[in-house]
């Protein structure tokens, strides 16, 4: 049951709301925007005040929103704008207001309370360095229409840092609201793993999809998610990038308990297994298949994986039968002979040029938009990595950021895995083991996809950081005796 804890001063909600109806007032007298602009404008404004009483509200539409790419850019005139780019911000704002309302310490700020603190900070102080010393790409400074434009980078790592932030503090002080982020976040990957795998079926899902981006109304990617649209390989068969993101975060959520096992769950974990072979992603499905081989170690039972597994492969065998016995998706993921090159070709050209470019200015590195956009295809692919890095999170790290940027990146990592472990090994915490279990289970997994894809701005990863500074917060206030830092 969600738990809403509202301000004990309303006097102050009520000033709040004053204010905003006058500028309301303001805006529409001025008639700088449209009517449906407008709309928008004061649903926003109600949103926050709705966010000031109930602030668990706001945090779950975060994590409805990172996956969902809805868009408002078409009508604020800005292509691709998410709507979740413009609710983290408001949700922080809000979030803290009612924090100081109350007169609430935020102790997420506190290093003796967090673990993950001066890794985090030094991070993103970092990343401010590399946005001064760098030049922003010349033509439009937000660079929108495209994620590798100028100042939207920049945003996205605001955008995990007040995520982090967010989580973490809420996290660590009510346990309710840790419970209520994964009661949204379970439905919600059974919900998008079926969209994925229909969609890669259904062509009129794909007609759809494409319709309401022509109208502006969803983007092509979200903010934790891949492309929605279904693409076809050259080796044959088609695969669903939403699947890359959505199918290891259900079956690690299967495999946490925080689902509680049935006899439905081998159906569940043989749908998870069928969406992510589907997604043909090779680091993606090595790291579930790494996670759940250190799930039943843990757990001592190999049936419950290898089972849905290999019924799963059967299963995508059976329907793919027309394209050839390992065409598409599972071809590609049991591509793994001939080197980088054959595997992987595109990654083989920019690597090489990445490390060189490290070992010229391995201290700061290249430093994101040093390179110039131009070209088409391919050339236009590799100018964008060589702005502003990809396609391998840690090498992208030492060639935009330099060791100053990789290790605290790294050190992050090592601090939330160490930690989760501590926390799984804690005395009574029967409540929290299967949250720190998930936490411990995806951040093993995502090891893999970060060696050769994601990005240091991954917002569902600082989330998952914020809920594991959160959970080390809240059981050290529990379990100090079991507690060291």
């Amino acid at each position: 049951m969600l738990v809403i804890q509202s301000i004990k001063q309303p006097r102050t909600v009520v000033i709040i709301a004053f204010l905003f109806a006058v500028i309301i007032g303001m805006v529409i007298s001025a008639g700088i925007f449209l009517s449906f602009q407008i709309v928008i404008f004061v649903t926003g404004l109600f949103f926050f005040i709705w966010v000031l009483l109930k602030p668990n509200v706001g945090i779950l539409s975060i994590v409805i929103l990172i996956f969902i790419p809805l868009s408002l850019g078409n009508f604020l005139r800005v292509p691709y704008l998410l709507v979740a780019e413009l609710t983290i911000p408001f949700v922080m704002l809000a979030y803290f207001l009612a924090k100081i309302t109350k007169r609430e310490s935020i102790f997420v700020f506190k290093k003796s309370a967090n673990a993950l603190l001066i890794p985090i900070l030094l991070y993103f102080m970092i990343v401010f360095f590399n946005y001064i010393r760098t030049p922003l790409p010349p033509g439009n400074i937000l660079g929108i229409g495209s994620e590798l434009g100028g100042l939207r980078v920049y945003y996205e790592f605001l955008l995990c840092f007040l995520v982090y932030i967010i989580f973490a503090d809420a996290v660590g002080r009510d346990k309710q609201i840790l419970n209520n982020i994964f009661c949204t976040l379970w439905p919600l990957m059974l919900i998008l793993n079926l969209y994925g795998i229909a969609s890669v079926y259904l062509p009129s899902l794909q007609k759809n999809l494409f319709s309401l981006q022509n109208l502006g109304i969803v983007a092509p990617y979200g903010l934790a998610t891949g492309s929605w649209a279904v693409s076809k390989y050259a080796i044959g068969g088609y695969r669903s990038g939403l699947l890359h993101t959505v199918s290891p975060i259900g079956l690690l959520l299967l495999l946490s308990g925080f689902i509680r096992q049935n006899k439905f769950t081998p159906a569940l974990l043989f749908f998870f297994w069928f969406g992510l072979i589907l997604s043909g992603g090779r680091s993606f499905f090595i790291g579930a298949l790494f996670a759940s081989c250190i799930w039943m170690i843990m757990k001592k039972n190999w049936e419950s994986i290898l089972g849905p597994l290999l019924l799963g492969i059967v299963v995508y065998l059976a329907l793919f039968v027309y394209y050839g016995a390992l065409s598409g998706p599972l071809q590609r993921i049991l591509q793994i002979r001939g080197g980088l090159e054959e595997t992987a070709p595109w990654r083989a050209k920019v690597y090489p040029l990445f490390f060189e470019s490290f070992k010229g200015t391995p201290l700061f590195g290249a430093g994101m938009g040093s390179v110039p956009m131009g070209g088409s295809g391919f050339e236009r692919y590799l100018s964008g990595l060589l702005r502003f890095g990809g396609h391998g999170t840690y090498l992208s790290l030492l060639y935009t950021m330099g060791l100053l940027g990789f290790i605290p990146f790294t050190w992050i990592l090592y601090r939330s895995i160490k930690s989760s472990i501590k926390m799984i090994n804690y005395g009574n915490n029967s409540y929290y083991r299967p949250f720190v279990m998930f936490t411990f289970l995806f951040l093993i997994y995502y090891i893999f996809p970060l060696a050769v894809g994601g990005r240091g701005s991954d917002i569902f990863l600082f989330m998952i950081l914020g809920i594991v500074s959160g959970l080390y917060i809240a059981l050290k206030n529990e379990e100090k005796e079991y507690v060291t830092t």
